[in-house]
């Protein structure tokens, strides 16, 4: 379950205050997780790290805690494309902080599929003489089959 739905099912679900102050805190931490929800986009399910459960701050701004949910599936998806054989998250815009976050993120169904992708997208737009920049390792590449050879050795995206 993403963080932002966990935190807004705890925060609905939560035992009803016994005193009337408590109760409007209630009220409106369960608001806040509504609203912060409504900007959450759901995406597929995000993997925990060594079994922890992502710790939430209790009357946090929801825009914070959906700017988290974002760095965090981030960070996620950039430990995913490192350690996985075969990724199917493209590393060229994983990199690219210009680029919607949907779209940074954005899986593919199976390697294969992103191998496609990284071809018609990416290869085919190099032309000779353009220098490429790899934006997650900070590193320029030179050629076509440096970016290449780079996407194989280091993502395992192969082209």
């Amino acid at each position: 379950m993403p963080l932002m739905q966990k935190c807004l099912v705890e925060t609905v679900i939560i035992m009803l205050g016994t005193m009337v102050e408590e109760e409007f805190c209630r009220r409106n931490a369960a608001i806040d997780a509504v609203a912060a929800y409504y900007y959450f986009q759901e995406g597929r399910a995000i993997a925990m790290l060594h079994g922890r459960p992502p710790t939430q701050v209790k009357g946090a701004c929801p825009q914070l805690v959906a700017a988290d949910a974002e760095k965090q599936a981030l960070n996620t998806a950039m430990l995913l494309v490192f350690m996985e054989e075969r990724p199917t998250i493209c590393f060229i815009y994983l990199g690219e902080a210009s680029l919607l976050f949907e779209k940074r993120v954005y899986s593919f169904a199976s390697p294969g599929d992103l191998t496609k992708y990284f071809k018609r997208k990416h290869l085919s737009n190099i032309r000779g003489g353009d220098w490429i920049k790899c934006k997650v390792c900070r590193i320029s590449l030179e050629h076509k089959m440096h970016l290449q050879n780079h996407a194989l050795k280091i993502y395992g995206t192969v082209s």
